[in-house]
């Protein structure tokens, strides 16, 4: 018995609606489906946001977008290609593949279709497509490309996505699954693809900022060789780009001056060339004591240091000792043959400075300027004066709880200068004899210095002739022999004190 017209109506109109609800139960599942995988997406670059740090290494933050989106998309392998100077590309970084496959991966290069190199192209290879693109017609089940994914990496079912740093291709991201079987094993689809294309997206941008970091960083550490750190720390500045014109601070530092002896001489016998190597050699050896004892070259002066010293002056007169060392060593070994062995002055001083920037706007320099400053390398100019290594004033020696051997060898008054200076010569760095023969005449010299001081010159002399006795070439004994005999020729000045003018730089 046929359906009466009412009842066929209805059974039609239910199977319409019965399709719609069909219809509309899949549009929906879908949309669920967009929903969730949009919301994964969201969820890895948000954690990968918190993550990755700007000074992070480029393959840290690949490896962990990788694993993290691989891990949310259930994918069994993921491979990072990245490009080789000749145009190809090469795997990485691989996640989900055994340690014996691996020596396999990362040796083998791949030829990436130009397509695949912008940030629009895209593929999606699956068993029920073939391929999806932005152009189909590109590319086929026989593409080269997709014959060599699924031979040499093992993917037969994968999505591709570009790395795009800037506008260069920095890699290409491949991901995929060994089978596809629903429900267990669902197919790839467009949504696994925007997720890739997402993180693509972040892995590019976090390459990009890591290059920037890492070019901002090595600008950063060459600036630094112009302007050591401990500069800007002295000044208050967390960077040199706070550094303005005029910023300024008084402290009180114990400045270093060091200079190689006759070192004019020493470069009339060499090139230009020979000069060159020949500075920059003595500086390899004498720059790290600096640093060594909590020192910083403020500036290099041809072949001579300037060195500031914060913390403490025993640093400082160490430092002094150690570049003897160092110069020691170096004539060991010198880069090229000089003339015979180098032999370093260096003159210490402790004192308040100004320390800050010069200049103008277009150019700057940061720099220490006092009086302290001049007169530490006044003292370096004395040391060819006194036939001393190492002098230093009462100022920076008073201040050292435990000193080297030294002596007192004169109270000056340095040219351009009204208050007197008391010089210490530091023997601890001389040779072996010269320390020994200054260090058995200490006691007598500092006698007759003290006999000369008040007024006594003829104790002075008898106390002198002794020393020169043991020590012929004892240059500050002889000076003063020298200045007494004056003294006791032409009398000595009114109000005397034991302070002479030096007309010597």
């Amino acid at each position: 018995m046929s359906d009466s017209p009412e009842l066929a109506y209805y059974r039609d109109r239910l199977d319409e609606l019965t399709g719609q609800v069909i219809k509309s139960d899949s549009v929906v599942s879908r949309a669920k489906r967009e929903l969730g995988q949009r919301r994964k997406a969201l969820a890895i670059l948000s954690d990968l946001q918190r993550t990755v740090r700007a000074d992070m290494p480029p393959a840290d933050v690949a490896r962990l977008a990788l694993t993290a989106a691989s891990a949310a998309l259930k994918m069994d392998r993921t491979v990072l290609l990245q490009p080789l100077p000749d145009g190809r590309f090469i795997p990485t970084t691989t996640l989900g593949y055994a340690p014996a496959d691996d020596p396999a991966l990362a040796p083998t290069p791949l030829d990436i279709p130009t397509d695949l190199r912008a940030e629009s192209a895209y593929r999606l290879v699956t068993a029920a497509t073939s391929v999806t693109s932005p152009n189909p017609s590109i590319a086929t089940s026989a593409d080269p490309f997709i014959t060599a994914v699924r031979d040499t990496l093992k993917l037969p079912f994968f999505v591709a996505a570009p790395v795009m740093a800037g506008k260069r291709c920095a890699g290409l991201i491949l991901s995929g699954r060994l089978r596809e079987q629903k429900p267990f094993f669902p197919p790839l689809d467009d949504g696994d693809l925007s997720t890739w294309l997402a993180t693509a997206g972040f892995l590019g941008s976090a390459i990009e900022n890591a290059e920037l970091f890492s070019r901002v960083k090595r600008m950063a550490d060459s600036f630094s060789r112009f302007v050591p750190h401990e500069f800007l720390d002295l000044l208050g500045r967390d960077d040199l780009v706070d550094v303005a014109m005029g910023d300024q601070t008084r402290l009180e530092l114990t400045i270093v001056f060091s200079d190689i002896r006759g070192f004019t001489t020493l470069s009339e016998k060499l090139s230009p060339e020979e000069t060159f190597a020949f500075v920059n050699a003595y500086l390899a050896f004498a720059a790290p004591v600096i640093r060594r004892n909590g020192g910083f070259i403020d500036k290099y002066i041809g072949d001579a240091i300037m060195a500031l010293f914060p913390r403490s002056p025993q640093d400082a007169i160490q430092a002094g000792i150690e570049l003897q060392l160092a110069a020691a060593a170096f004539n060991l070994a010198p880069p090229i043959k000089l003339p015979g062995p180098i032999a370093v002055g260096v003159g210490v001083h402790t004192g308040s400075v100004m320390l800050g920037t010069t200049g103008f706007d277009d150019r700057l320099d940061c720099t220490v300027i006092a009086d302290a400053v001049n007169l530490a390398s006044r003292l370096e100019g004395l040391t060819k004066y006194y036939g001393s290594r190492l002098i230093c004033s009462a100022d920076a020696l008073a201040k050292v709880p435990s000193p080297p051997v030294h002596r007192l060898v004169d109270r000056v008054r340095i040219k351009g200068k009204t208050d007197p200076v008391i010089l210490f010569d530091i023997y601890a760095a001389d040779d072996p004899e010269t320390r020994a023969l200054k260090h058995g005449t200490r006691h007598d010299f500092a006698a007759a210095l003290n006999a000369y001081t008040t007024g006594n010159l003829d104790a002075a002399d008898v106390l002198l002739a002794a020393v020169i006795e043991r020590h012929p070439t004892d240059l500050a004994a002889l000076l003063l022999a020298t200045r007494i005999k004056h003294f006791q020729s032409e009398g000595l000045p009114e109000n005397w004190s034991g302070v002479v003018s030096l007309d010597t730089k």
